[in-house]
């Protein structure tokens, strides 16, 4: 976020997400052999807006997450800022997103 606004990140956010559905995904599902629609995320939220992007990604491509692992978070985001941004999801998307403590990212 030191070369960059929030705003720019997120219209590149968007428009990688845009190239993964139009290329990569029928990429994959030609060299799979299977239909590919899904995305398997590892978030590192370091310093990162998470609300916003969850927002966009749910509006707009809705049913697109396979699994979601956050990292890097700190002490007080699983149990202040995980609570308040699941307010904005669903049950679903909630039971997708997984927050891997410290401890266990060896």
């Amino acid at each position: 976020m030191r070369i960059t606004t929030i705003e720019r990140y997120l219209k590149y956010h968007v428009q990688e997400f845009e190239r993964v559905i139009q290329e990569k995904f029928s990429a994959c599902s030609v060299a799979s052999k299977r239909r590919i629609c899904s995305t398997t995320t590892i978030l590192d939220v370091q310093g990162l807006v998470l609300g916003a992007m969850t927002k966009i990604d749910s509006n707009y491509y809705p049913e697109t997450l396979h699994r979601m692992f956050i990292v890097n978070a700190g002490p007080g985001f699983k149990k202040m800022l995980w609570p308040a941004a699941q307010k904005f999801l669903d049950a679903q998307t909630i039971a997708k997103i997984q927050v891997l403590e410290p401890r266990s990212l060896p």
